[in-house]
């Protein structure tokens, strides 16, 4: 596709009652090598950047991958329950 979204993290996903992922929060949604106006969000990134790149997303879903296998409490965000509330919709 040559688009990236430049901003993955949990905070930017939704689920729908099949309980399929929906990124949303499109702002950082750029074509591989535009120039951003902004950019990821901290903690969800390897390194500063300034424009749109495949290696962004391959970076943040394998955070995600871990935050999804470690859990959030053990990772210094908020998101408390959020396998309860998963699992009961």
């Amino acid at each position: 596709m040559g688009i990236a979204n430049n901003d993955i993290n949990p905070d930017n996903i939704m689920f729908n009652r099949s309980k399929a992922p929906i990124l949303i929060d499109f702002r950082s949604y750029q074509p591989f090598g535009k120039v951003l106006q902004s950019f990821g969000t901290p903690s969800w990134y390897e390194m500063v950047f300034r424009t749109s790149e495949k290696c962004h997303e391959i970076f943040s879903l394998g955070r995600l991958r871990e935050w999804l296998k470690l859990g959030p409490q053990d990772q210094g965000r908020g998101y408390g329950g959020w396998r309860e509330r998963f699992e009961s919709m």
